[in-house]
């Protein structure tokens, strides 16, 4: 039958077995010696129309299939008692050193790792799905002005979003992995722009030296933010004895979507969702989804502005100036989406941003 506590005898040596120290971490990485090679499926509709000369419109449609896409399991990973009976040899600690079920499951110490490392399988347990609709405007307005308005409309799924992303949560279940994308973005808008300045005082020589030659052009770039999971870093069960990303439950009467919360970004940096949306998952796998929730927006405007210049017949001078982020707009990083053991942590908390705040540089360069 099931062991009950912690069984122990000694040597012959007069040490107890199990021993009580602690292992050293063995994080164990192998390769499935019948991966497969995984394939993608892809297939795409478009048409054209133009609406006036030199305005043309492009809308697409585009799809794509992953199959069999490589990812990492934690086969090591905790089994869950309410449905797998297992035999319990060893107490069980959680992170925070506190004793949990000693009756629980074999320790993977005794399987030659240790309960902070890990038995990681590379093989075929991803796959994915991508949708899009894609429209596209671009146009010349008689020979100084060239734009180009693209936007997409997309949804990706997958249930790993890469080959060296490790599968969150129950790793025995990994339907239960799947969601939206670690890169999702649904909505993305560029729009870049070209600008021959007209020249004046075309009758004057030094009027058109220096009033002739300047270009203008820029590139406005809006997408919605990436999605995240709400995790947790400490617990009172043994599913945090393995390297996993272990989702919180969702907290009664609430839902993900009323987690999300409404007003400008910068209202928000200290409160960005609802964290009482979420609570600690006690003795089983948390309810909540993967990347059920979805940061910052972000927004960036570039310039540049050049000039060139005739030196002689075969000799000329260009000039630029580039304006990266010119309206200096704080582009966020997610919240901090795991909840510590003592309470919230940085969850929910807007602490850094990504990219850098207005740059500019200027260059000068011959051409002969």
């Amino acid at each position: 039958r099931n062991a009950v506590g912690t069984p122990s005898w000694r040597r012959a040596d007069g040490t107890t077995f199990p021993l009580q120290s602690p292992f050293g971490a063995k994080n164990n990485f192998f390769i499935d010696p019948l991966i497969r090679t995984p394939y993608t499926q892809q297939w795409s509709l478009n048409t054209q129309y133009e609406f006036i000369k030199n305005m043309i419109l492009d809308a697409r449609y585009v799809g794509s299939r992953g199959v069999g896409l490589l990812g990492r399991v934690n086969l090591s990973r905790p089994l869950d008692p309410r449905v797998t009976p297992v035999n319990g040899f060893t107490a069980i600690y959680n992170r925070t050193g506190a004793l949990v079920n000693p009756d629980f499951f074999v320790a993977p110490e005794f399987l030659g790792l240790s309960r902070n490392g890990g038995f990681q399988q590379l093989s075929n347990w991803a796959h994915s799905n991508y949708h899009a609709m894609q429209l596209q405007m671009r146009g010349r307005f008689r020979s100084s002005v060239n734009w180009n308005v693209a936007y997409t409309f997309s949804k990706s799924i997958d249930n790993m979003s890469s080959d060296a992303s490790l599968a969150e949560h129950d790793a025995s279940d990994l339907a239960n992995n799947r969601g939206l994308s670690d890169f999702d973005r649904p909505h993305r808008l560029t729009a870049a722009y070209v600008m021959n300045m007209p020249t004046l005082w075309g009758g004057n020589r030094v009027g058109r030296q220096i009033t002739g030659g300047w270009r203008l052009s820029g590139l406005v770039t809006m997408q919605s933010g990436t999605p995240f999971s709400a995790l947790g870093a400490g617990t009172r069960n043994a599913f945090f004895a393995q390297p996993s990303r272990v989702r919180l439950d969702v907290a009664p009467g609430m839902t993900t979507e009323a987690a999300q919360l409404s007003g400008r970004i910068q209202d928000r940096l200290d409160r960005y969702y609802d964290v009482m949306a979420f609570q600690d998952s006690l003795d089983h796998w948390g309810t909540s989804g993967r990347n059920i929730l979805r940061g910052p927006r972000q927004t960036q405007f570039d310039f540049s502005l050049s000039k060139t210049t005739k030196l002689r017949e075969q000799l000329r001078m260009e000039f630029r100036w580039e304006l990266f982020n010119a309206f200096n707009t704080p582009v966020f990083a997610n919240p901090g989406s795991t909840f510590a053991a003592n309470g919230f942590g940085d969850a929910g908390r807007i602490t850094r941003t990504i990219g850098g705040p207005r740059t500019m540089q200027a260059a000068v360069k011959l051409q002969f």
